[in-house]
């Protein structure tokens, strides 16, 4: 079994693997990580868990800076990054389709005042960085027949879109389930 969750970006990993390795005591860990506001309730007994079990954890989120920086200038933006920002990336070009289910009502919803005056076109692509990357993570960190257990929001994997869509982009045959 792997663990992985969309609560913590590839960014985060080094620190994920010191923890478990039990060179960064937790104390530091949650110093040093960029912790959401809901860890202590919703994610702290994962990790410990993880810890606990010795079940390697995959931060498989994309860093906030890169969301961002796709929601202002675009997903053709992300080839000006410098080599080393792209390692904690996917694969690059950013494969998008609009026929990923959820992203053309996401877009909708966003023209209709919902996207706080940003482009919903940029806002979907960021969104689709996001999908993307956990699922380039989730495939790239299971070794065949393991089971890889992933946390993430429901918008993520809903009505087969984002994480799912992208899994079976990248390997049609993989066995993929969630659960609300």
């Amino acid at each position: 079994v792997v663990m992985g969750g969309e609560f913590f970006e590839t960014d985060d990993q080094l620190l994920l693997n010191e923890l478990s390795a039990g060179i960064t005591p937790i104390k530091k860990f949650k110093a040093e990580a960029k912790l959401w506001p809901n860890y202590e309730t919703d994610y702290a007994p994962l990790i410990q868990l993880s810890v606990d079990s010795q079940i390697t954890f995959i931060a498989t989120n994309t860093p906030r800076r890169y969301a961002s920086f796709v929601a202002k200038f675009g997903a053709d933006t992300l080839k000006h990054l410098p080599k080393e920002s792209l390692k904690l990336l996917p694969s690059m070009p950013l494969p998008f389709s609009w026929d990923t289910p959820g992203y053309s009502e996401m877009k909708e919803m966003m023209s209709g005042g919902h996207g706080m005056g940003m482009d919903p076109e940029k806002m979907v692509q960021a969104q689709a960085l996001k999908d993307y990357t956990m699922a380039y993570n989730i495939a790239e960190n299971r070794e065949k027949n393991e089971l890889f257990f992933h946390v993430n929001g429901d918008f993520h994997s809903a009505d087969y879109g984002g994480i799912y869509w992208y899994l079976k982009e990248l390997e049609p045959k993989l066995e993929v389930k969630t659960i609300k």
